[in-house]
């Protein structure tokens, strides 16, 4: 059974929806200093503010689940290498970190062979 990650469909990209914001931001902040509202121009800069450290820290938490993401699904990949025995002779080894099996084979069609047996490639 292969493991699987499902994340809820967003009617918008998190990038876009940060884009839109920071346009709208930008239209009023134009709009108040066309009306010379300073009171709404300091509100406006805080809110720019908080928009930057939100993005911040978004940025930050995405890189970090990207990360984590990346470190599960090397975890589970089967592993294959091309090892070379004393004597110079070349074989192969696969070893699949979900059930602990490992594999050699002479050559590497016979590895493919074998790993298509496992069902572990088509």
């Amino acid at each position: 059974m292969a493991n699987a990650l499902h994340f809820p469909v967003q009617s918008q990209q998190p990038e876009q929806h940060q884009a839109n914001m920071e346009e709208t931001l930008a239209h009023r902040t134009d709009v108040a200093q066309v009306h010379q509202d300073r009171q709404l121009l300091t509100l406006l800069q805080q809110e720019k503010e908080q928009l930057e450290r939100s993005k911040q820290s978004v940025s930050s938490h995405l890189s970090l689940w990207q990360r984590l993401t990346e470190t599960i699904i090397k975890r589970n990949q089967i592993s294959l290498e091309e090892i070379q025995g004393p004597s110079g002779k070349v074989a192969w080894h696969a070893y699949d970190p979900r059930t602990g099996q490992s594999w050699y084979a002479e050559t590497s069609a016979e590895m493919v062979t074998l790993l298509e047996a496992h069902r572990l490639i088509r």
